[in-house]
């Protein structure tokens, strides 16, 4: 079988959907009339259609790792005929999830808090970013505030006369927002 498709683009988000135009001939330039068509990124299937429509509608998948991958669609007729066509596309990295340890949650003054913040993509991958961090006493008083590397670890000094009580360690990035206290 002869198959060659089109998409729309070539770099996708996650849970992006791909259009997608299919042409599929017999050797001889004859149309397909029962067809299986399977589509694959890299190893995972993605789509199957049993159709002869020519545009056909799929999501990226939201896990996919971040790269450039393999698009395949592969497709068999009802004699057992095949045929493939390759094509590359590219996942972007997309943050989900923002997360960061502590070296402890018990602190008296003088002592110091040790921050790693962590920042995770689609598939849950390790990623780099600016991370915003900021400390607040318990009376809601800005102690800390600073742009910092992800995966990197970060220190804040508790004052001789830190207030007692608990502090909140808030990390965010775009829209994602993570927060604790100690």
């Amino acid at each position: 079988l002869d198959v060659s498709f089109d998409i729309n683009k070539e770099e996708y988000d996650p849970e992006e959907i791909v259009r997608l135009r299919i042409d599929m001939k017999t050797r001889y330039g004859y149309d397909l009339e029962y067809p299986t068509i399977d589509v694959f990124i890299g190893e995972e299937k993605v789509a199957s259609f049993n159709n002869t429509q020519m545009i056909y509608e799929l999501s990226i998948p939201e896990k996919t790792r971040s790269g450039t991958h393999s698009f395949n669609v592969e497709v068999k007729d009802e004699d057992g005929n095949s045929g493939r066509a390759d094509f590359e596309i590219r996942i972007n990295q997309v943050p989900k999830k923002l997360d960061y340890r502590l070296n402890k949650v018990s602190f008296i003054p003088e002592e110091t808090l040790e921050i790693r913040p962590s920042l995770y993509d689609q598939a849950d991958e390790s990623i780099q970013g600016i991370i915003k961090l900021v400390i607040t006493s318990p009376d809601n008083a800005l102690v800390y505030s600073e742009d910092v590397d992800s995966n990197n670890v970060h220190r804040y000094n508790f004052e001789k006369h830190a207030k007692p009580g608990n502090y909140s360690v808030l990390a965010s990035y775009a829209d994602l927002l993570r927060e604790k206290f100690v």
